[in-house]
């Protein structure tokens, strides 16, 4: 009774035991319902006698190295879930195409042919007109040729 207590308890809280699904094989496990007969299902038809434990897992062992799978008797969480995924760095890379050829590139390419570029021609009249309302960028500043024949750098006075 105190078995079935404790295996009841473990289910409502969620906890399954860290060899449960040996139980299953072996047949072990006890019904859901509050008595504690074996389901003829778990039976053993060999004799009536269950098989041993390490006979099972020794079993267990050999099918995961034939089928390349890895042993975890206990049942415990090890990641391996996510190992096994594909990596998805080369979907990713492959996903785009490896350059795109822009109109400026194309006319680079193709002086002779008469191709013109919206966008581009839109951006200069923008910046032309900029120019013309006093917003333009300011002109860059050249220490050299911006200064005064008569004029000095200042230095800073020293305390």
């Amino acid at each position: 009774m105190e078995q079935n207590g404790a295996a009841e308890s473990a289910e409502r809280s969620g906890r399954v035991s860290r060899s449960g699904y040996l139980d299953d094989i072996i047949g072990n496990q006890q019904c859901s319902s509050n008595h504690s007969h074996r389901h003829p299902s778990s039976r053993d038809t060999s004799g009536g006698m269950a098989t041993a434990r390490s006979r099972i897992l020794d079993l267990m062992r050999v099918s995961c190295r034939i089928f390349n799978t890895t042993f975890n008797p206990t049942g415990e969480r090890t990641g391996n879930k996510i190992l096994r995924t594909r990596l998805k760095g080369p979907s990713l890379v492959q996903y785009y195409p490896k350059e795109y050829l822009t109109i400026k590139q194309f006319k680079r390419g193709f002086p002779d042919l008469a191709i013109s570029d919206e966008k581009e021609e839109y951006r200069v009249q923008q910046v032309e007109d900029h120019k013309l309302r006093g917003k333009g960028k300011p002109k860059k500043f050249k220490l050299g040729r911006q200064r005064t024949a008569g004029t000095k750098k200042k230095k800073a006075k020293r305390k």
